[in-house]
């Protein structure tokens, strides 16, 4: 029978494990903003006036942008508070 401290750690271990996992995906959504800025930013400095295929790109990044919102949204209501511990 493994001790009180062995199994804390297999606790931990296992959501350290899934944290690591969470800052993976939290790395990709932050690279898929940083792209979506970076698109913006480079429409801007396209052209004086806004063509339809630009108008086209900035209606794609909006729609990128709000799957990204959509997604987030429904993980975090998807995700449990963690219990209150007192003492």
């Amino acid at each position: 029978m493994a001790s009180q401290n062995e199994a804390i750690q297999a606790f931990a271990d296992q959501v350290g494990a899934a944290f690591t996992m969470v800052q993976t995906s939290l790395d990709a959504i932050s690279a898929d903003q940083t792209r979506l800025l970076e698109e913006i930013e480079a429409l801007k400095a396209s052209a004086s006036e806004l063509t339809p295929e630009n108008a086209a790109k900035l209606d794609a990044i909006v729609a990128s942008a709000q799957a990204l919102v959509t997604r987030t949204s429904e993980i975090d209501a998807r995700v449990p508070e963690p219990p209150v511990v007192e003492g």
